[in-house]
């Protein structure tokens, strides 16, 4: 069964009651084919974002909430990749990350 496992890197936005723009924050959204969750406040700036490690970012998205975790250890176990924002990238990709190059 194919579930898609997916980490999509997210401006919020915020209004007021008149639909004027007051601030925007970063985040990102984990979801999959069954569930979603997401965090707006983690990151300060885009910059901020992008220069996470596809390793930080799953681990990011996996300590959301228990859901998030489900959808991320789900995508772990099956040992299939993850879609972080417009590429696949799979566990080998993940887990290289986390090495700092010599």
């Amino acid at each position: 069964m194919s579930n898609k496992v997916s980490i999509i890197i997210t401006r919020f936005t915020d209004f007021d009651r008149d639909g004027k723009e007051l601030a925007d924050s970063w985040g990102i959204r984990v979801c999959d084919d069954y569930d979603a969750s997401y965090d707006n406040l983690k990151f300060a700036s885009l910059d901020d974002l992008l220069s996470t490690t596809d390793a930080e970012l799953v681990e990011i998205a996996r300590n959301i909430n228990e859901r998030a975790a489900a959808i991320i250890d789900f995508a772990r176990e099956s040992k299939e990749g993850i879609e972080i924002g417009d590429r696949w990238v799979t566990w080998a990709e993940i887990d290289a990350s986390t090495t700092p190059a010599a």
